[in-house]
């Protein structure tokens, strides 16, 4: 066995030292917390809403409890029940909207 070491290679650094009268060049670096900002897409052009098939739904539910006639008032199914026999086109999420507009005038009223 030889004793030999291993043989590592030095790097030598050299310094180089600007002159008292010239400035380097740093770059204006943004703190760590703000992102760059993106620049905005101009907003895309939405669809004309077609008007709506049916009158609004204060008509609609105004209509049902005065034709419906009843001593103590008319549930949220009756009402229900007689806008959809009356209108046909109504939209898919028609029980939802009718709920919310009810709860919406009770609470006014």
């Amino acid at each position: 066995m030889s004793s030999e070491e291993p043989i590592a290679a030095t790097e030598v650094a050299e310094t180089v030292v600007a002159p008292a009268d010239v400035k380097p060049d740093v770059k204006a670096v943004a703190p760590a917390d703000e992102k760059p900002k993106k620049a905005k897409k101009a907003p895309a052009k939405a669809k004309p809403r077609s008007p709506a098939l049916h009158p609004p739904y204060f008509e609609m539910i105004k209509e049902a409890i005065v034709t419906l006639k009843e001593r103590t008032g008319s549930s949220q199914y009756a009402v229900t029940k007689f806008i959809e026999e009356k209108h046909k086109n109504l939209p898919a999420n028609f029980k939802k909207v009718l709920s919310t507009q009810l709860k919406k005038f009770v609470a006014g009223s």
